[in-house]
């Protein structure tokens, strides 16, 4: 049994040799260049041609003619924007045209607190006088030239006093110099305490006097 497939595979093996296998090259050369290239491949082509269009350098030329036409164009646009921007010429010709005045105001009266309003103020009293001598309140305000209406807010109390300890030296010393005099000695929060008045008749005398 051996011996005959031995014969057969022999004699197939000769059958083969004597017939040389057929040269398809030039049947598979001619249609591989029929054949079209991948999309994928022009694809990427594509994009690489464009990305060394747009990175590499290059030199361009302008004629003159376009160059002054560039600028005129950007000179109108920035014209028509800054006449449409907010001027502030106005409101300086307004400032000189209209120069303020530093007012003083004094009013005479003993008070414990005095406010100025007036037509500049929308009768709001809006300025805190200053207490520059007893019975004395003054203030300096910036006006535009003009007549303006007036008027003082004052608040009046019967009497003030301050509370002050008997070694504090100088609150008393202060509080003697505008008039005010030690009234009486009590304890005030566990301290002992001196009482200084200045009742409104004492300030109007001092005023007179002064």
């Amino acid at each position: 049994m051996n011996d005959q497939i031995d014969r057969a595979i022999h004699d197939t093996r000769d059958f083969l040799a004597a017939r040389r296998a057929p040269d398809l090259t030039a049947s598979v050369m001619s249609r591989i260049g029929d054949m079209s290239p991948l999309p994928s491949s022009r694809s990427a082509g594509l994009l690489r041609r464009l990305a060394q269009m747009l990175w590499a350098p290059r030199e361009f030329s302008i004629r003159p003619a376009y160059a002054l036409a560039a600028v005129a164009c950007v000179a109108i646009v920035l014209v028509v924007y800054v006449r449409q921007l907010p001027s502030s010429v106005p409101q300086l010709a307004n400032a000189v045209d209209d120069p303020q005045l530093f007012v003083q105001f004094r009013l005479d009266t003993a008070a414990s607190r005095v406010q100025l309003a007036g037509t500049f103020t929308n009768w709001e009293p809006r300025y805190d006088l200053r207490q520059s001598a007893p019975g004395i309140w003054t203030i300096t305000v910036p006006l535009k030239q003009g007549v303006h209406d007036y008027a003082f807010v004052s608040l009046k109390l019967p009497r003030v006093i301050s509370l002050i300890h008997p070694e504090n030296i100088p609150s008393r010393r202060v509080a003697e110099k505008i008039g005010m005099t030690p009234e009486k000695e009590i304890t005030f929060r566990g301290f002992p305490t001196t009482v200084f008045a200045l009742s409104r008749e004492q300030c109007q005398a001092s005023s007179g006097a002064g």
